[in-house]
């Protein structure tokens, strides 16, 4: 049975409206994903942007804390080692009193004999002993100690706490059995383990 004219016209809106909602909703979903593209690129940027703000924040603010850390690191050295210098020089001190005591002492010429006797053994030639100028008076007692290959006596001024060194004929010193030299070597053991204590004490 044929439309009639009213219900063509019926279908044809019909048919328009909904081709005009089907658009609608195509041109609704084509702006959405245009947005959602925007905002991505848009929220993208912002991250980027606060990422690297905080970056160059973390950067600046790692490089001053690493320049404190060294600051207060190089001062606390420093604080080491005047602690370290003060304490070593008063032990030191009281130690070179108590050898300057004991080269004024009975003993000490007895300690002297016994120690160029000592240092001869060392010895492959004819030497010379090499005393400070205070100990000369000893000078006998001594020489016979070291032996037969003690050719002669001199002073040195550079010894001043006492003992003895020995030296070849040919001018080099051979053995070094000084007082002094033994303090300088008290002296560095003494700083080395005074380092190491500190830095216990800090741990």
């Amino acid at each position: 049975m044929p439309l009639s004219d009213k219900e063509k016209l019926r279908a044809f809106s019909e048919k328009v409206i909904g081709d005009a909602n089907e658009q609608a909703a195509r041109l609704a979903t084509e702006a959405y994903e245009q947005k959602e593209a925007i905002t991505a690129g848009r929220r993208t940027e912002i991250e980027a942007s606060v990422r690297a703000k905080y970056t160059a924040e973390y950067q600046n603010r790692s490089r001053t804390i690493a320049a404190e850390a060294s600051r207060a690191a190089l001062a606390r050295s420093k604080e080491y080692l005047a602690l370290r210098d003060e304490i070593t020089d008063k032990v030191l001190a009281r130690t070179a009193q108590m050898v300057a005591d004991f080269a004024e002492g009975e003993d000490y010429a007895q300690y002297l004999c016994d120690c160029a006797a000592s240092l001869a053994k060392h010895m492959n030639g004819p030497f010379t002993l090499v005393l400070r100028q205070a100990d000369l008076p000893l000078a006998d007692r001594v020489v016979q100690a070291a032996g037969s290959g003690c050719t002669g006596v001199q002073t040195d001024p550079g010894i001043h706490c006492g003992g003895a060194l020995l030296r070849a004929d040919s001018g080099a010193v051979v053995v070094n059995g000084t007082l002094d030299q033994a303090l300088e070597g008290a002296k560095d053991a003494l700083m080395l383990l005074m380092g190491k204590y500190l830095k216990a004490e800090e741990t």
